[in-house]
């Protein structure tokens, strides 16, 4: 371009003619240079799309092939659907010791029950290898321990979670709460729920219910069920526990 407007100027001698090509004619020159490098980049863009969508295509079309393929169907998919399986199985079983367990570690003084005007601190421990029971047997006047249900207490997991603790000692304060009276938990995720008080049992060391109507509720105690509650047990004699389960208040 700087060599056409040098040769042209040369063309062009007189003072006059020169002001009407530099103001009118030369403009239009470099808007016609302009348009069509902006032709040329548009072209390259354009041929720059197209090969993105060659690529995307092909693409779409070995993936085609493989799921009309047999081995997809023969080897692939079927260790997709038992990977899946498998993933939510362990989910599901190990979530407690896996999942919840970081939290735990973080978060271990959060985790609390306020029972009245107190407020305990508890360790998500469960069953398992009597973990739970060898914990509050430690000390019995400040440890207090998941044991039945799901061993990690979640406010909004949907299971039920038993606590346990000493009597005398850091549960002294059940024989006092009465049908009605609330507990606030606060989880491992540091929320917090409100749950009321609405049965309570005394059972001996099989959860066979002393009083009338007898009736064995072990399984209600240990189990992980399917409604959200929480079950607080402890001892008030030497062959009787004292049972509380309550529910979530919405």
């Amino acid at each position: 371009m700087s060599k056409f407007k040098s040769i042209f100027y040369k063309l062009v001698k007189s003072k006059p003619l020169k002001k009407v090509v530099t103001a009118k004619i030369l403009p239009l020159i470099i808007s016609s240079s302009s348009s069509h490098q902006t032709s040329e980049i548009r072209k390259k863009e354009a041929i720059s799309t197209t090969v993105v969508f060659k690529r995307w295509a092909n693409i779409r079309r070995k993936i085609s092939r493989l799921l009309m393929s047999r081995s997809f169907y023969v080897t692939i998919l079927p260790i997709s659907l038992i990977g899946g399986i498998l993933s939510a199985c362990l989910t599901y079983y190990l979530g407690d010791n896996l999942s919840f367990r970081f939290y735990d570690n973080i978060n271990q003084s959060k985790t609390t029950l306020t029972i009245g005007k107190q407020t305990l601190i508890y360790k998500n421990m469960g069953r398992d290898h009597k973990k739970a029971q060898a914990y509050i047997n430690d000390d019995d006047q400040t440890h207090v321990a998941t044991w039945g249900g799901r061993v990690t207490q979640n406010n909004s997991d949907g299971y039920n979670t038993t606590f346990i603790g000493h009597n005398p000692g850091v549960f002294d304060i059940l024989p006092k709460v009465k049908t009605g009276d609330k507990i606030t938990v606060t989880d491992v995720f540091n929320t917090k729920q409100i749950y009321q008080v609405e049965t309570i049992y005394i059972v001996d060391d099989n959860g066979n219910v002393t009083v009338t109507p007898k009736q064995n509720i072990m399984d209600e105690i240990i189990e992980v069920g399917e409604t959200e509650k929480i079950t607080l047990q402890t001892c008030i004699s030497g062959d009787e526990n004292l049972v509380l389960i309550a529910y979530p208040i919405k």
